[in-house]
């Protein structure tokens, strides 16, 4: 059973040719309970004066990305500077990762956006590892400006008016889903100085926008759930029983190698008689423990060029690189945290790598 969020995916497995059953649902954020927020952790005090005491200004929340360019985060700046200027805006910077590496991070993006602006006193970071906080903040809003997918979905959810930067296929898809695909704007487009037009069309239709994006989350929602209910019939259905099962074919090749093993030590014995039979089964033997042993070390040793790629997460946090002859850590190994996940949700902890909704 294949399970897919969007039309444009659905249409795509169809055309090349998959067989097995494909099941049009939607992303499982729209089954995300909102609950109570918890309590809030800001970059600027601002931030949490703005979200207790309410607003006297529109709000807009911009979410960017990590891999957005210089030229695009000088573009995104001037778009900010623009809402600022023709509306009063009071705008919101939201990142969904951070904590992670450095040119992973989203907060490196925010940086260079509000270095460019000229209304950079009328800007703030909003920072929260949980959902539900991003959540009540993005509803609030009068305008969301995503380079993120799900921070895009937080804003349909909300019934906010959103502008989408297409980054990927998926974001482009989400927007006719929904039927906004007039407010995504690739990166091309960006670049070409596009966004501050947009930005107005969608602020002038904002009144308009709400209903629309009501009806078509509504019906996403109950899509959403039906991922639930589709694992859960794929997990009860009964399997009709194999001859060859598991347990079967591991005893039929075990049988098959201790057979060829006996059959190929007694044709050698034969023809080198005893002596030199037990000669060549003392080299057999330490040949395959050299083996084992150079396996052993080349799973715990990379002799690979130099590279940033974290093998693994140490007990101290600290990632492991490949190329310094070191042995990898996998003695304190942690398994990858929570806080990267297919569902937004968040962390307690503080104890870095650290990232919020993605």
């Amino acid at each position: 059973m294949i399970c897919v969020r969007d039309h444009a995916s659905y249409e795509l497995l169809r055309a090349i040719g998959v067989r097995k059953p494909v099941q049009l649902t939607a992303d499982l954020v729209f089954a995300l309970d909102a609950g109570s927020p918890s309590p809030i952790r800001t970059a600027q005090p601002a931030a949490l004066v703005a979200v207790a005491r309410g607003r006297r200004h529109p709000r807009v929340v911009v979410i960017p990305r990590y891999s957005l360019t210089a030229a695009q985060q000088s573009a995104i700046a001037l778009a900010c500077d623009h809402l600022v200027d023709a509306y009063g805006a009071r705008i919101i910077f939201m990142p969904f990762q951070t904590g992670y590496l450095p040119r992973f991070d989203d907060l490196a993006a925010i940086a260079g956006i509000q270095g460019g602006m000229r209304q950079a006193a009328a800007s703030e970071v909003f920072l929260t590892e949980d959902p539900r906080n991003a959540l009540a903040c993005i509803g609030s809003a009068d305008l969301v400006l995503s380079a993120r997918l799900h921070g895009l979905i937080f804003a349909a959810l909300g019934a906010v008016p959103l502008v989408a930067l297409d980054y990927e296929v998926k974001v482009g898809s989400f927007m006719h889903e929904i039927g906004q695909h007039w407010a995504s704007l690739s990166l091309p487009d960006l670049d070409a100085g596009r966004l501050p037009a947009l930005l107005d069309r969608a602020w002038d239709e904002r009144a308009a926008t709400p209903p629309v994006l009501r009806a078509h989350v509504c019906a996403l929602r109950d899509n959403a759930e039906r991922n639930f209910t589709t694992a859960a019939e794929v997990l009860d259905r009964p399997r009709a029983p194999g001859l060859l099962t598991a347990s079967a074919l591991l005893l039929i090749s075990t049988t098959l190698v201790n057979a060829g093993n006996y059959l190929f030590n007694v044709l050698l014995g034969r023809a080198l008689g005893p002596a030199a039979f037990a000669d060549v089964s003392v080299i057999v033997t330490l040949m395959l423990v050299l083996s084992f042993l150079t396996s052993a070390i080349g799973q715990t040793t990379r002799s690979s060029p130099p590279s940033t790629t974290p093998m693994a997460i140490c007990g101290s946090w600290r990632p492991c690189v490949p190329g310094s002859g070191a042995p990898r850590c996998w003695w304190g190994r942690r398994r990858w945290p929570r806080s990267v996940w297919a569902l937004p949700c968040c962390r307690a902890s503080s104890t870095p790598p650290r990232s919020g909704p993605s």
